[in-house]
């Protein structure tokens, strides 16, 4: 009689034991999915950032691109006067605006790695070279300066076999330093 409450005393104690347990059990459950939820968050928050970084960062090595072609279009095209020519000058293609020439050289300075900068600024220098190159042609053709025709073409086989293939090398090396810096390549 003496022992008759001992097997609802350890029923209870089992139930207490047993209930806190599951409690327990539950409450670690519970904060290690919100742990992960947590981590899991923030993961995908950095990995939203590092999108919308890398897309910034195509569009403006794109923009950069685009206008470098334009510029090599313009350089490939541009002529000084042809000395001693009868009837209207020719045509000039335009070249790059001064806003396009801005923008591009402030995407440079914001989103260019150090080799894509050094690049690009070389690119500017190739495609500047070529246009005093024209503006030399062209005071040479139209000017009162005593230029013969030797001098002009002197002047002309520079820009024809000097400039015009150091802005395409420049552009070439644009290009592809873009391309391995976007992994455009692929892994190695």
């Amino acid at each position: 009689m003496a022992w008759e409450w001992l097997a609802p005393a350890a029923a209870v104690a089992g139930a207490l034991v047993g209930g806190s347990t599951t409690w327990l059990v539950g409450r670690g459950a519970r904060k290690h999915a919100e742990t992960l939820a947590d981590k899991n968050h923030a993961h995908a928050g950095r990995m939203a950032h590092q999108e919308r970084q890398q897309k910034r960062f195509a569009d403006a090595y794109t923009e950069l691109l685009t206008f470098a072609e334009r510029a090599g279009h313009w350089a490939a095209r541009v002529t000084g006067p042809i000395k001693f020519e009868i009837g209207p000058p020719r045509e000039q293609p335009e070249p790059p605006s001064d806003a396009d020439r801005i923008r591009v050289r402030a995407l440079a300075q914001a989103y260019g790695s150090p080799a894509v900068k050094k690049l690009f600024w070389q690119y500017l220098e190739a495609v500047d070279a070529i246009a005093v190159q024209v503006r030399v042609l062209t005071i040479m053709a139209t000017a009162n300066v005593q230029a013969d025709a030797h001098d002009y073409l002197d002047a002309e086989g520079q820009l024809n076999d000097e400039l015009r293939p150091a802005e395409v090398a420049k552009r070439t090396e644009l290009a592809e330093q873009i391309a391995a810096e976007l992994g455009a390549y692929g892994p190695s």
